[in-house]
């Protein structure tokens, strides 16, 4: 099983998810999401989308001391032994992840940037994916009303 790990504020956690919804689309394999609380995103993806994989909460950390599974990741940020390492600047595209996707001890997928090489139309259809939780768009409709916001406003930046 392959994993994504999206750790992070919100939009690095997004990039990551995505991305990986990406690969899982056109590569296959078996995925689940590490999503761990932390002071940079305090809220249970179920709290904010219908998840679209199995999820836990394991960090990098936990991959660090309890995981053989391959990281590919952006930087070396907890000192993984290199046999245990693929950092992303050498992956020149999708093809590039095909192998690293089937070993049997999985890989864990960390990256809080999508590759400027990725289809567009396949980040969309990822996006078109994700499931807003009945309770997101329900305090996103109210906020809406509340504030006279109406479909002329072509964008919204909440925290």
């Amino acid at each position: 099983m392959n994993r994504v790990l999206c750790d992070g504020g919100l939009s690095n956690r997004l990039n990551a998810l995505l991305f990986a919804l990406v690969l899982k689309q056109r590569l296959g394999h078996e995925w689940s999401i590490s999503w761990p609380l932390n002071n940079w995103c305090g809220a249970p993806l179920p709290s904010l989308f219908v998840p679209p994989l199995p999820v836990d909460s394991n960090s990098l950390k936990h991959y660090r001391d309890n995981s053989s599974a391959l990281m590919l990741m952006q930087e070396n940020q907890l000192d993984f032994p290199p046999q245990r390492l693929v950092l992303h600047q050498h992956l020149p595209g999708l093809h590039a992840y095909a192998e690293l996707l089937n070993r049997p001890q999985g890989s864990v997928y960390f990256h809080n940037l999508i590759p400027a090489w990725a289809d567009p139309a396949d980040v969309h259809a990822a996006v078109c994916s994700l499931e807003l939780a009945p309770d997101v768009a329900q305090r996103a409709g109210a906020f809406c009303d509340a504030h006279q916001i109406d479909r002329s406003v072509i964008g919204l930046h909440i925290r």
